[in-house]
């Protein structure tokens, strides 16, 4: 409703978030709100062309049935409180009728309230408030939207790492290599893990006296090391271009990245 002070927060999200301080940049409900405005927007468009365009594999999990009446195809973001991955999880699963979705989303910074009104957007824009009245297929009771601390890794069907693994390796290397042993030891066969991050040297990590791009590592960590991951879609400079004639109050941005899908 300020356009001047929404600039002015904007530009102190971009300073924090190029000297890394990720802390610095979430900590704060009007940075949580200005960075999902100005961000998630353009976010969940190239995240739904990954997910609808590059990744097969998560189309036939969504789309796939089971003989055990309402099982749930369970979903985890990681760091996905600004709701872009979420935005375009719901999208393409309205897009492809399924049923019984379940996307639960976690993260350091304390989204709750942005997350909730996201969440009520995503349904207000989808038409799910009046499918329910109808009784429709798509409803939102077959694909929820949640957010809470509470996961089982074992029922997951997905995992989103979207823009977050820089962010995680620069609060703590051990505890990024613990994180991805976790997965790794408690996710069932079969579990896809996908992980977007920014292409180029903004993705680069130190390890000792050497200089890594990221993509790199995480190759090593979850193929090359035995750790019973398979690459099965991968791409070390993706560009993702805006369709022309969107609209939308701020600029919509062209994103490159780094795509890494590995399944279980």
């Amino acid at each position: 409703s300020d356009p001047e002070t929404l600039a002015d927060t904007i530009q102190s999200i971009k300073a924090h978030l190029y000297a890394r301080d990720y802390a610095a940049a979430f900590e704060s409900h009007d940075y949580l709100l200005a960075y999902a405005v100005r961000w998630s927007s353009s976010r969940a468009l190239a995240y739904l062309h990954v997910l609808g365009d590059l990744c097969p594999h998560i189309q036939e999990i969504l789309t796939s049935t089971s003989k055990r009446p309402n099982h749930k195809k369970n979903i985890l973001c990681i760091g996905g409180g600004a709701g872009g991955e979420v935005l375009a999880l719901a999208t393409l699963a309205n897009d492809l009728c399924a049923k019984n979705v379940n996307i639960l989303a976690i993260d350091i910074a304390q989204w709750d309230d942005v997350f909730v009104s996201l969440r009520d957007g995503i349904r207000r824009g989808l038409g799910w408030e009046k499918k329910d009245e109808s009784d429709d297929d798509i409803a939102k009771d077959s694909i929820q939207l949640n957010s809470n601390d509470r996961v089982d890794f074992g029922s997951l069907d997905i995992i989103t790492i979207m823009f977050t693994t820089n962010e995680l390796f620069a609060q703590s290397k051990p505890k990024t290599l613990t994180l991805f042993r976790y997965i790794t030891d408690n996710c069932k066969p079969g579990t896809l893990l996908l992980l977007l991050e920014s292409a180029g040297s903004y993705s680069h990590i130190q390890i000792g006296s050497k200089t890594f791009p990221v993509h790199f590592l995480l190759d090593h960590i979850m193929v090359d090391d035995g750790a019973g991951w398979e690459k099965v879609v991968h791409d070390d400079s993706v560009w993702f271009r805006v369709q022309k004639g969107l609209k939308y109050p701020l600029e919509l941005e062209n994103m490159r990245f780094f795509i890494r899908l590995y399944r279980r």
